[in-house]
């Protein structure tokens, strides 16, 4: 594979990822919804705890691993600030 096609291919991954990502934001709406309603809070460790611990082992690649569970936890830090804003924005209704 040259740098072009290895280009295309991230390209790709990169469009198929943001499609996901606007999907796992709708969920993540409903779970800020649910939280606010039931008075939660945003941080939920035990929770983060058992997706990585999950999803870990499916990456064989041990090398790689680490980097994928680095990679879960930016995704999850970037939804409890979706959802802290989602909380605030919506604090006077």
């Amino acid at each position: 594979m040259d740098l072009t096609e290895a280009r295309a291919q991230i390209r790709n991954a990169d469009l198929q990822m943001r499609e996901l990502f606007l999907q796992r934001m709708e969920a993540v709406r409903a779970v800020a919804d649910w939280k606010k309603e039931h008075g939660l809070p945003v941080e939920d460790r035990e929770q983060e705890m058992r997706v990585l611990s999950e999803l870990g082992p499916g990456v064989e690649n041990e090398a790689l691993r680490p980097f994928y569970l680095r990679y879960v936890q930016d995704v999850m830090d970037v939804s409890k600030q979706w959802q802290h804003y989602l909380i605030e924005e919506n604090a006077s209704d």
